[in-house]
């Protein structure tokens, strides 16, 4: 289950760093996020993945050496991170969001039937 938190918010992450725009599906309909901090929060995102792998096989590389199973201990960090991670997006992406308002067609008030 995190492992498939962590592959959306790769996907997400990756689409948000190339193209400065959050998915709709991640901020919700009806909102738009664009620009540098979509970027940035993009990144966070994407680093989850390789950055809790990383971490994982560290800690698992040094538990070898010191004769200890770190796989709890390990687990329980990923959760901690994903669940971070998790908030700081979702609040962050509150306060930059904006509501997309469709193009409303122009309206004519100083036209006088005649």
């Amino acid at each position: 289950m995190i492992l498939a938190i962590e592959i959306v918010f790769l996907i997400a992450g990756l689409y948000a760093l190339f193209t400065a725009k959050m998915p709709s599906w991640i901020i919700g309909k009806g909102y738009k996020a664009e620009g540098g901090a979509v970027r940035l929060l993009g990144a966070l995102m994407a680093a989850l993945l390789p950055g809790v792998t990383c971490m994982g096989f560290t800690a698992g590389f040094a538990g070898a050496f010191m004769n200890f199973d770190p796989t709890v201990w390990v687990t329980v960090l990923e959760i901690f991170i994903v669940i971070v991670v998790a908030v700081i997006v979702t609040v962050s992406l509150r306060n930059i969001r904006v509501q997309d308002v469709p193009p409303q067609p122009p309206t004519y008030t100083n036209i006088e039937p005649k």
